[in-house]
């Protein structure tokens, strides 16, 4: 095994962090199942049987990128109009590709096709209960599969079927957007610049290691809260949410009978009242009815 010294994936910021995991996760699925990787200090270590030019050949050559999409959401390029241009443009070159990288990628787009036309008559989403945005994401709960379903087992978690309740940790805004913004939309236009046009090759020492160039560009704004300094790449972000793909949004339940589901979620602490306005203000709240 040979161990690799990322000086570039440091405990902080929350990018490098997730970059970190994002590394581990990508080659031990696609490039080497014994790959093991720990913390040692302010850097991540990797143990792996493939050497540093060869991890950057994966990494460069033959990374198979995870679908994150959120046609449910802002800028996922699945609908007509200005602010889906950019995203819609590089969906385009994904499903025109025929490189082997983005068959995943590819048959996620396509499966997500047919789910928007079958519910929403492809038209984008609102939030009203019938053809809305709740029909989109049930819809595609039960039809994708595989590594699409990695990315929205991250950002949506459904509270209550029977209901139609779902919930979505704020740290990764409303299901990958943030705003008028989308992380999903940066992560395509990372995929365009780093695995399509490979215009940031030279960057990729830099993001592993600490090593070699780094430009503070015009991709400071798409790192939002993960990255507050804002200096980094594409593969920065790209990496880091390949390892936003490791946490899963899950449901708990209070252990008494009838207890409340709430979603539990990797650095997402859900807010509750300490206190009903019938118990008076000279009556304090009991101790269950704070949140631990």
């Amino acid at each position: 095994m040979i161990l690799h010294r990322l000086d570039g994936c440091a405990p902080t910021p929350l990018a490098h962090y997730l970059k970190a995991l994002g590394v581990l996760r990508l080659v031990s699925e696609q490039l080497d199942p014994e790959a093991r990787g720990w913390w040692e200090g302010e850097r991540f270590l990797l143990a792996s049987h493939a050497d540093e030019p060869a991890l950057l050949d994966f990494l460069l050559n033959r990374y198979a990128p995870t679908p994150l999409l959120n046609p449910w959401g802002a800028r996922s390029g699945f609908y007509p109009g200005s602010s889906e241009k950019t995203s819609r443009k590089v969906l385009m070159d994904l499903e025109d590709s025929q490189d082997p990288r983005f068959d995943a990628f590819r048959a996620s787009i396509s499966e997500t096709r047919r789910v928007i036309a079958e519910i929403t008559g492809g038209t984008k989403p609102d939030d009203s209960e019938d053809g809305g945005k709740l029909d989109l994401v049930f819809g595609l709960k039960r039809h994708l599969r595989g590594a699409a379903m990695d990315w929205m087992e991250c950002v949506i978690a459904i509270v209550d079927g029977s209901d139609r309740e779902i919930q979505q940790p704020a740290i990764f805004g409303t299901g990958g957007s943030e705003g008028s913004g989308s992380y999903t939309a940066a992560f395509m236009k990372a995929i365009r610049d780093c695995l399509i046009d490979k215009r940031w090759s030279h960057t990729l020492s830099h993001a592993l290691f600490g090593r070699g160039p780094c430009v503070n560009s015009n991709w400071s704004e798409s790192f939002g809260q993960f990255l507050p300094d804002g200096f980094g790449s594409p593969w920065d972000l790209l990496l880091a949410f390949e390892g936003a793909c490791a946490i899963r949004s899950s449901v708990i339940k209070r252990s008494e009978a009838g207890g409340d589901r709430w979603m539990s979620s990797p650095f997402f602490v859900p807010s509750e009242g300490v206190a009903s306005p019938r118990e008076g203000l000279n009556n304090p709240p009991n101790a269950r009815d704070f949140a631990a």
